[in-house]
């Protein structure tokens, strides 16, 4: 049969327990109306004890079986622990927080049961957990079943001035680019204090209006499905950098927002973002037009020309004589020249054949040039 193994106590019954040192548990087997019980201590018989009852003195784990009339053994109980006090928390024994940030006792990073926070290493009286922070060294004890910790862990608490601890950027490669083209965004981000800044997470998600190809880290993982950037540490006066190369894509949002969500010590500044923001065009030419007056495909189109109203549209033929020019072109032209040697033609058409084109968007870019085919019909 199965023994359960408990301790004479007011106590609910458990699997362990935490005494002060120089304690005694008292253990009871259950039941207890065998006539004979054999006890076990770190899994070694302890001899001369044969009732149902033990005063434990040592910590350690406990078990027992008992005898029937015939010697016959039942089952082991379950094992029971006693610890006589234990370790107070763990955690960073150096700890940082930014002087204006209105940190208390309870931001401070330990590990362990029901803390409790002192200004000595021994005795006084419990900390409010509303106690705002200062530097100094401040003393955390663990309390279980009741039992507090009789050692503290020491924790050293430096308030530092953060009224500019990290500094972000931002900026592209090509603020004008066009749709389809890959561009690349360079985050870096700065430490301007005198003390290493860990943890630091920057939220960096990428609009609407670009999918995603690439990332390099010069420190830290971004992951580029939650936007997340996590920076292990930058060091005083270092920088760090990402860089994203991404597609533009026609149509959606431009406007690129990163921001440090987060670092230790916790940067009071709210304003850790930056923003880089390009002006795609969707200009696209398309080289080849019949202008026969059937309806289709009769001019020469850009795509998107009236994004930019200033532009200027020149034709050459194919040796190198100016045969058209628009100021403001809107798509109107029917292979009709307007320049040169055949503009004095009757009809003034230009014969089928390929050309050449100049477009001044007049943004102050270089002219976009490229070749198209006039077929006449």
């Amino acid at each position: 049969m199965l023994l359960a193994l408990g301790w004479l106590s007011a106590h609910a019954q458990a699997d362990y327990i935490v005494v002060n040192s120089g304690s005694t548990v008292n253990l009871a087997a259950q039941p207890d109306t065998y006539p004979e019980y054999v006890w076990f201590y770190n899994g070694k018989v302890i001899p001369n004890e044969s009732t149902a009852y033990l005063a434990a003195t040592q910590e350690g784990f406990y078990t027992v079986f008992a005898l029937n009339e015939g010697g016959c053994p039942s089952d082991f109980s379950d094992e029971f622990q006693i610890i006589f006090g234990f370790p107070p928390p763990t955690g960073p024994s150096d700890q940082i927080f930014c002087a204006n940030s209105q940190k208390t006792i309870s931001d401070i990073v330990v590990n362990g049961e029901n803390i409790k926070w002192y200004s000595t290493p021994t005795g006084g009286t419990p900390l409010s957990p509303n106690h705002l922070l200062t530097s100094g060294i401040y003393y955390a004890s663990q309390t279980i079943n009741g039992i507090e910790s009789p050692d503290r862990f020491m924790v050293t608490i430096t308030m530092v001035d953060c009224s500019d601890l990290l500094f972000i950027s931002k900026k592209s490669n090509n603020n004008f680019p066009d749709v389809g083209d890959l561009i690349t965004f360079t985050i870096e981000v700065h430490n301007n204090s005198s003390i290493p800044v860990t943890d630091i997470v920057v939220e960096e998600k990428m609009p609407s209006g670009y999918a995603y190809i690439s990332s390099i880290a010069s420190a830290g993982i971004y992951n580029p499905v939650s936007g997340i950037w996590v920076i292990p540490e930058i060091q005083s006066m270092q920088s760090v950098t990402l860089e994203i190369t991404v597609e533009v894509l026609e149509g959606g949002i431009y406007k690129n927002i990163v921001c440090v969500i987060s670092s230790v010590p916790d940067d009071p500044d709210q304003d850790d973002c930056a923003e880089a923001e390009t002006f795609p065009t969707c200009l696209l030419v398309y080289n080849e037009f019949t202008p026969n007056g059937d309806g289709e495909n009769d001019f020469f189109k850009i795509r998107c020309i009236d994004d930019f109203p200033n532009n200027t549209l020149r034709i050459y033929n194919r040796w190198g004589h100016l045969v058209y020019e628009k100021k403001s072109y809107q798509n109107e032209w029917k292979g009709i020249a307007n320049r040169g040697e055949v503009m004095f033609q009757e009809d003034k058409k230009l014969p089928t054949g390929t050309y050449f084109y100049s477009l001044d968007l007049g943004t102050g870019r270089k002219p976009l040039v490229g070749w198209l085919y006039l077929m006449q019909e």
